[in-house]
């Protein structure tokens, strides 16, 4: 049997909330004449109130008119009949995971508070206490405390289906039968939920109740001022500047763009460039067997978690030429069956031009500042690009560009969690089981870890080894030449690999533990309109990945190296700073080594000159998620890891 999850909404601690706050400050009088009570309330935390942890995932939102309080119902003792008149203490919780969640309402003390207030020896007797939840049996609040701690309340407890909620009610008063033994004295508490997977709970029971598809994702009543919907007939497209449109599948962050009238499937693109490639030879203008449809079916597909079940396989990617800038629907004339493609213009023209001034080519939401490759032709001499200013525009086949895959997820894909913005972007279920001792190597390439206290991403799997690369340029690595000349091209004497050494030797001891030290690393050269496979493979086979081809025989021994041309993840994000860095593939092996412009493409340039680096590294075969994680491989939580046994 599976190890049950529990956590509990209540302390802030990374993926844990701060819930409802009851701090009550009571001072009683009692007399023949007439009861006064007077209630001091303290308000704390403003942190969303999410809890997750892997599928079992947790809201709660305080309903109430006076924020993160909980209140007595009355300021003087009062009788049961007339607190459940009174207004109650409001408040919703909604299982927005996949798991079916137990869980469990307390009242407990507040022991800060009361350490801050300095009054642990002027507390309330709680035997003076009242409550009830959802109107329902009305008892002392000590009839309902913890077996395991006396400082705690249980009020409830329940269990929610997946994308069920509820709104709980709480009514809290004094007994009319306080004492004058009261007066003066305080009460500090908080009101807190604990979840835990409950038995038999399966990520994989799809019941048909309260649940949203991907492709109810269009159905959203709040989309913002800025952002909207067209329908053309065929698609219905977001438009404008949508901020709610990210969803989180394999690794990737993806901005969800239209979705199929007819079937309900949803295209979605990568929100930046995943590498940067050559799109073609110049001669072949036609994206069927071109690199970039090599890359895509090669090197990116085998990313995606589950993509026969979750993409449509059998897409239909219209590539027929345009030449216009105000393109129209294409007529099919081009089109090839695939699972991943790339945006056409229209797609992308579509998402700005229809939004009712809510967007330009420069404001809509595909604009990510840098250029990328679309998947139409203008011309028999040139390809339709996306600059990184947002204007469409062309480049020759013969030059790198980004490529931002793009998919269509079948429409029963149920989300699991997320509301679209860029922190808490819709998820779809991968995962049933605790991520801790699990194999890195097994996980999806792009997740992010921390590595010596700093963001890296899994490029993938070489020779059974984790590759990881940098996702920001390291503070020490910036601003460097390759070498102190413009002749020197070999990375095996480059200054660069000496810095990288340096940069090594000056890791903590931990963190040097999980390298695979002394790596081979391959030195192909990738020329102007040759494919990004040269710079692994000996030959550029149309048939066989980087993964599967013979290696280059150039290769250099290094503990640290530099990401090569055409893997993944070598490009910009809009996480992440803009600026160049060195790559380890070369123009020629006597010429230049590569560089990536910021917000353009790959370039040659001299060794002596100045650029940033993105270290890359392989890491132990036996390198583990750690038992402590409290990550789930986004870029807000990254995988924390450690070596394994």
């Amino acid at each position: 049997m599976k190890e049950k999850k529990k956590t509990r909404v209540g302390k802030l601690f990374k993926r844990q909330v701060l819930v409802t706050v009851l701090c009550v400050a009571v001072v009683v009088a009692v007399t023949l004449v007439a009861s006064y009570a007077i209630f001091s309330k303290v308000k704390f935390g403003t942190e969303y109130n999410v809890v997750y942890t892997g599928n079992l995932s947790f809201s709660y939102v305080d309903l109430s008119e006076e924020g993160n309080v909980l209140g007595l119902v009355s300021t003087y003792p009062i009788s049961d009949s007339e607190a459940t008149k009174l207004t109650p203490f409001r408040f919703s919780v909604e299982n927005t995971g996949t798991l079916v969640a137990k869980y469990t309402v307390k009242i407990v003390e507040d022991t800060a508070t009361i350490n801050a207030d300095g009054c642990s020896d002027n507390l309330l007797d709680l035997s003076y206490l009242r409550y009830t939840f959802d109107k329902g049996e009305v008892k002392d609040l000590k009839s309902s405390v913890s077996p395991s701690n006396e400082k705690e309340f249980i009020v409830y407890e329940g269990t929610l289906q997946p994308f069920e909620s509820n709104i709980h009610e709480i009514f809290l008063w004094i007994s009319e039968n306080s004492p004058n033994s009261v007066l003066g004295t305080h009460y500090h508490g908080k009101v807190i939920v604990e979840i835990e997977q409950a038995e038999g709970s399966n990520p994989y029971e799809r019941p048909e109740d309260n649940r949203m598809k991907v492709t109810d994702i269009f159905n959203q009543e709040n989309l913002g001022d800025t952002c909207g919907t067209y329908d053309d007939g065929v698609d219905t497209f977001f438009v404008g500047q949508c901020a709610n449109n990210y969803l989180w599948y394999s690794g990737k962050l993806w901005r969800i763009v239209l979705k199929n009238n007819e079937t309900g499937a949803v295209k979605m693109v990568t929100d930046n460039a995943i590498t940067t490639i050559h799109y073609n030879t110049g001669s072949q203008m036609n994206f069927e067997n071109s690199y970039a449809d090599q890359w895509l079916r090669q090197e990116f597909l085998p990313t995606l978690h589950d993509y026969e079940n979750y993409l449509v396989t059998n897409s239909n990617w219209d590539a027929t030429m345009d030449s216009s800038r105000t393109p129209s629907r294409p007529s099919g004339t081009t089109s090839i069956e695939r699972t991943v493609g790339l945006l056409n213009a229209y797609e992308y023209y579509t998402t700005y031009n229809q939004s009712e001034g809510k967007a330009t080519y420069s404001t809509g939401y595909l604009n990510n500042a840098t250029e990328w490759w679309l998947l139409n032709p203008h011309s028999t001499s040139y390809q339709n690009i996306i600059r990184k200013d947002g204007i469409l525009s062309t480049s020759s086949f013969i030059v790198p560009d980004g490529i931002r895959p793009a998919i269509n997820m079948k429409p029963e894909i149920y989300v699991t969690s997320g509301i679209g913005t860029i922190s808490n972007p819709f998820k779809v279920i991968e995962d049933d089981s605790s991520l801790g001792g699990v194999l890195l190597s097994t996980r999806y390439s792009g997740e992010y870890l921390l590595f010596n206290q700093e963001r890296y991403r899994i490029m993938g799997t070489e020779d059974g080894f984790t590759k990881i690369i940098s996702a920001d340029v390291s503070d020490d690595l910036a601003n460097i030449q390759f070498h102190t000349t413009g002749t020197v091209n070999n990375f095996t004497v480059a200054s660069i690999k000496t810095r990288l050494e340096e940069h090594y030797q000056n890791l903590d001891t931990s963190s040097k533990s999980l390298i695979e030290s002394d790596r081979s690393w391959y030195l192909g050269a990738v020329g102007q309109g040759q494919s990004y496979k040269l710079g692994v493979c000996s030959v550029a086979d149309v048939n066989k990945s980087t993964q599967e081809c013979t290696k280059v025989s150039y290769l250099v021994k290094a503990n640290i190296g530099l990401p090569r041309l055409g893997e993944m993840f070598v490009g910009q994000s809009s996480r992440e700073s803009k600026e160049t860095f060195w790559l380890l593939s070369a123009f020629t092996l006597s010429g230049a080594p590569y560089v990536y412009c910021v917000g353009a493409d790959y370039n040659h340039t001299s060794p002596s000159f100045r650029h940033d680096v993105k270290p890359s590294m392989y890491l132990k075969s036996n390198v583990v998620i750690a038992s402590t994680n409290t990550g789930d491989g986004t870029y807000e939580h990254p995988y924390e890891i450690e070596l394994g046994s």
